[in-house]
């Protein structure tokens, strides 16, 4: 991904229609479970990528490219949730498919029930979670996109875990109906 960014930092068109159709779907989910808004998202989507291609000549390599254009995103995130003075409750999406309709209905559910929790988080606990788990980020990584040290990212994973047990329990929900 980093050659397709270099790339792109020389004017390709190309590789950046290669760069977008590789990340933009990790980028999209992260950015709606930041805000919330399909509509929102579409626009901040057009911004961030618009900034990519602005920017990626300034891309340095101390971080995975990828990594990179989260911070973008979260940055443009950031700053039309500030804009507008709002932090709405986050709507996760289930994105697994192509089991049996029995087990599919309980991935649902469990998801459903899981999804419900994670939206009672604050948004710090949602985000190093969303980042770890939904798109399989390294603690590290987390760290460069959320500009904080690795320690902080795993003092928050900690106690978004603590709560968010807290919140299935209080839902009357087990951990193992999660799982």
């Amino acid at each position: 991904m980093e050659r397709l960014l270099e790339r792109v930092a020389s004017g390709d068109e190309r590789a950046f229609e290669e760069l977008y159709r590789l990340t933009a779907q990790k980028i999209w989910f992260y950015i709606y479970r930041l805000c919330g808004d399909r509509e929102k998202t579409e626009d901040i989507m057009m911004e961030t990528y618009l900034e990519i291609w602005r920017s990626a000549k300034n891309f340095e390599g101390r971080s995975q490219a990828l990594v990179w254009m989260y911070s973008i995103a979260r940055h443009l995130t950031f700053k039309t949730l500030r804009r507008e003075r709002r932090h709405e409750e986050v709507e996760y999406e289930e994105t697994a498919g192509g089991q049996n309709p029995v087990e599919e209905s309980l991935k649902r559910e469990r998801f459903r029930l899981l999804a419900r929790a994670l939206k009672r988080l604050p948004l710090t606990h949602r985000e190093v979670l969303d980042l770890l788990f939904f798109h399989g980020l390294r603690y590290e990584e987390v760290a460069q996109v959320l500009n904080i040290p690795v320690n902080t990212v795993k003092t928050r994973v900690f106690h978004a875990k603590k709560k968010l047990r807290k919140i299935l329990e209080e839902m009357g929900v087990r951990r193992e109906d999660v799982l």
